[in-house]
């Protein structure tokens, strides 16, 4: 079964009218620079802008979703970092990340 993604205004609008409980699934919010590629699972999302909004696909009470998140961005210097994280989520939580400048400092400062 292939998961996916949709932008948040898809979901919140079907879910009204399929009358869904928000508990049942869980948010992304990330802020990153205007040009970043974003993708979830392997799947390139479609939103464009700073801030992108995400919601994962049902999740059952008690389980956790996991989702691998990869971001390609210019830092402020317009320097390309291609970068992965993965989130683990609940049902019914929002994981907001804006820290892609953190993760390529900290990676640089490995090397």
């Amino acid at each position: 079964m292939k998961k996916y993604f949709v932008p948040l205004f898809f979901i919140l609008f079907f879910s009204v009218l399929a009358k869904a409980e928000p508990s049942q699934v869980g948010y992304f919010r990330f802020t990153v620079p205007i040009d970043t590629f974003l993708y979830i699972n392997g799947t390139k999302t479609v939103p464009t802008g700073t801030l992108r909004e995400f919601v994962t696909p049902p999740i059952k009470a008690g389980d956790i979703y996991s989702a691998k998140v990869f971001f390609d961005f210019r830092n402020k210097q317009g320097r390309r970092f291609k970068r992965t994280k993965i989130f683990k989520i609940k049902p019914g939580e929002t994981i907001t990340f804006s820290d892609l400048e953190g993760i390529t400092e900290q990676m640089e400062a490995g090397r």
